[in-house]
């Protein structure tokens, strides 16, 4: 079972870029998916698993979504190394920045 397969509600590709901080560190990503219990998202910096994080993307004006990071995977493209990560947020109600 792969992760698509555990999720409780369905996702929606999308592309749109993301400042993910954590840490106290901005983290430049590109959000792939979105739904009702997270998103997902592709970063050239990995985060950890059980870290929160805060998600900010512009759409139709600037939101922040809380998560957690959920699970990381390294994806190999062109030479280049990038982690693909699973975000749960506790919902998707957008906070304008």
């Amino acid at each position: 079972m792969d992760h698509k397969d555990r999720r409780r509600y369905p996702r929606y590709e999308t592309e749109l870029e993301a400042t993910i901080t954590a840490s106290n560190q901005k983290i430049s990503a590109t959000m792939i998916d979105m739904g009702a219990g997270g998103i997902g998202v592709i970063s050239e910096k990995a985060i950890s698993p059980g870290t929160e994080v805060l998600i900010s993307f512009h759409l139709e004006g600037c939101h922040t979504l809380e998560g957690n990071v959920v699970w990381t995977l390294s994806i190999y493209d062109e030479g280049k190394v990038h982690y693909r990560m699973g975000i749960d947020t506790v919902c998707m109600v957008l906070k304008a920045s």
